[in-house]
């Protein structure tokens, strides 16, 4: 079913998923018109912990069939979608370690580096908006997760994201420079990122670590294909779930920040 929203949707989450971040084919698919473009989104019902049911609405960061190179993804079109609902935001993103993370294991960001080159990062082309990167995933999501992961013994790492170009895959040369300055490398969170900072939204992503980076695996010579990442992703389905159903309890009583002031307070 099929349906075009003209207003706020009272939902509990957005959550914004790349490849093999599925969601259930028996939900309801709806349409958003933003100003960048048509988003399709599924809606669904997730108990938590408390057995409570929560609405929570799925974008699928590649939208439709046909699979999206990362550099050519509607990345204003996604979060101007997301913003409609009015609801804190979580990013899904398969990554790379640099750092020795066990592949399956989980990752949050509370930084990033843009190595990105030829995409629009910025909604504000006609006026000046410096907007504050200082603190770019929003902590009143970061600490409910990593509280949830911890409280589940789930084994996760923290820190500096790089994102890349794409769509190849990074060369050793490069690694060995990223891991100089960061922790894991992927291609789907920048400018994702950004615009959700220009765009007010409190959002924060949870990375799956899926591979070693290129040259750092234990037999360097393997060779990296996007159908094992793939496969790694659709395997954590069921435990990445588990967490949202844990964090949506946590996030009814969601500390109060300063997100959706970001635009105002960095116009010129």
């Amino acid at each position: 079913m099929s349906e075009t929203i003209v207003d706020k949707t009272p939902v509990s989450l957005v959550i914004i998923g790349g490849v093999g971040f599925d969601s259930a084919a028996d939900e309801r698919t709806e349409t958003i018109d933003t100003d960048f473009g048509v988003v399709s989104a599924t809606e669904m019902m997730i108990r938590g912990d408390d057995g409570q049911n929560f609405r929570v609405v799925m974008i699928p960061r590649h939208q439709g069939k046909v699979h999206v190179p990362p550099g050519s993804i509607n990345y204003r079109a996604l979060v101007r979608a997301a913003a409609v609902f009015g609801a804190p935001v979580l990013s899904l993103n398969s990554v790379g370690t640099m750092k020795g993370h066990p592949p399956g294991t989980f990752f949050i960001p509370d930084d990033f580096i843009d190595m990105t080159k030829d995409r629009v990062r910025t909604f504000f082309t006609d006026e000046t908006v410096h907007v504050d990167m200082s603190d770019p995933y929003c902590r009143t999501i970061r600490n409910p997760l990593k509280e949830v992961l911890r409280e589940k013994n789930i084994p996760f790492g923290e820190g500096v994201y790089v994102a890349t170009e794409g769509p190849r895959f990074e060369t050793k040369a490069e690694i060995r420079m990223y891991a100089a300055f960061s922790d894991v490398v992927g291609m789907t969170g920048i400018p994702e990122t950004v615009l959700a900072k220009e765009a007010g939204l409190c959002y924060a992503s949870l990375c799956l670590i899926t591979n070693p980076a290129c040259g750092l695996a234990e037999k360097s010579e393997e060779i990296l294909t996007s159908e094992e990442i793939a496969e790694s992703v659709a395997e954590s389905q069921k435990r990445i779930y588990d967490v949202v159903g844990s964090l949506l309890p946590k996030l009814r009583n969601k500390e109060k920040c300063r997100c959706s002031e970001a635009p105002s307070v960095g116009r010129l």
